[in-house]
């Protein structure tokens, strides 16, 4: 996923800065930017559990392109059991492996982000490498956001976008608790 999205990125315009504990794979992900004539830089191996890597890939990042404007935090690796055969151990690397490592790059990142009014995009799947997932059954489509408003409005209710955040006593963008800034 991570690969594919630098791609996207790349073939968008974006100048990529990616990174991973596997050394292999990140060349492969550069060589594949590059040969899509994309501009990536990429920092390997680099382990996100780490502050000192995270601030070091933050780093890296400003001063191979002057800013950071959006942060793809798409990183991760669980373990999953039954609770009665999840090993502790397994519990703690899931913790630290999907939830600290984005804290940590977003800690680190987070001054450049807010300096420049930056986003910040947090995802995560493991239905694509799960085959067992597709045999499960799926949640019942819901509407999508246009359409909620459209709905919302011709019953008389006020619709604002729902990425446009609400405003706090200070006047300052903010959704859900963390301050955004908008371009």
């Amino acid at each position: 996923m991570g690969r594919a999205a630098a791609i996207l990125f790349a073939s968008e315009g974006a100048r990529v800065i990616g990174c991973d504990v596997n050394t292999e794979s990140a060349l492969e992900t550069l060589r594949l930017v590059k040969a899509s004539q994309g501009d990536m830089a990429s920092m390997q191996p680099c382990d996100l559990t780490d502050a000192k890597q995270c601030q070091a890939l933050v780093d890296f990042a400003v001063s191979t392109y002057g800013r950071i404007d959006v942060l793809f935090n798409n990183a991760a690796m669980a373990y999953f059991g039954w609770i009665d055969q999840m090993t502790d151990e397994d519990w703690y690397k899931t913790i630290t492996q999907e939830l600290h490592l984005v804290f940590l790059l977003t800690k680190a990142a987070w001054p450049e982000l807010a300096r420049h009014g930056g986003s910040i995009v947090n995802t995560a799947s493991v239905s694509a490498r799960d085959r067992r997932a597709r045999h499960r059954p799926r949640p019942r489509p819901t509407l999508r956001p246009a359409r909620l408003q459209a709905r919302a409005r011709s019953a008389g209710h006020r619709t604002r976008r729902p990425d446009a955040g609400h405003q706090s006593e200070r006047g300052s963008p903010q959704t859900h608790g963390r301050a955004l800034r908008h371009r």
